[in-house]
């Protein structure tokens, strides 16, 4: 008769499954995106986001889902505002100060355009076929 696992051991055993399945899930929906944004009518406007470094195919994908088109916003400071990359401020007669980030707004598009900004904390490289032209000089 095999040893019935510690409560400890069951609970551990039940969350590594549970991650797995959300593994699998992320597994499968990132197929699902990549299958369908090639086809979708903002496919040209991901096309464009991505000539920008830091930006793949899914972090264009997750910008059309969050943002949309550009006539959703009439102006890029809309567009800031709904994300949350608008200073704070507090004004008062003729005094007036700005203050951090306000961090109101669409959290997972704000998180997703850091993490695309990080690549600009580095030169870009040279060295590979970009940097030699395009006829591979």
């Amino acid at each position: 008769m095999a040893p019935t696992p510690a409560p400890r051991d069951a609970v551990w055993v039940a969350l590594l499954s549970q991650l797995a399945e959300a593994d699998r899930r992320v597994d499968r929906l990132t197929r699902q995106i990549a299958a369908a944004w090639p086809t979708h009518p903002l496919a040209p406007l991901m096309r464009a986001w991505q000539e920008l470094r830091g930006v793949d195919w899914l972090t264009a994908a997750t910008l059309a889902a969050e943002l949309g088109d550009r006539a959703t916003f009439p102006e890029p400071r809309h567009a800031m505002a709904w994300v949350g990359l608008v200073p704070s401020e507090a004004s008062s007669g003729v005094t007036r100060h700005q203050g951090g980030l306000t961090k109101t707004g669409n959290a997972p598009l704000r998180r997703i355009l850091g993490e695309a900004a990080h690549s600009y904390r580095f030169r870009p490289r040279t060295d590979g076929p970009v940097g030699r032209g395009a006829a591979g000089e």
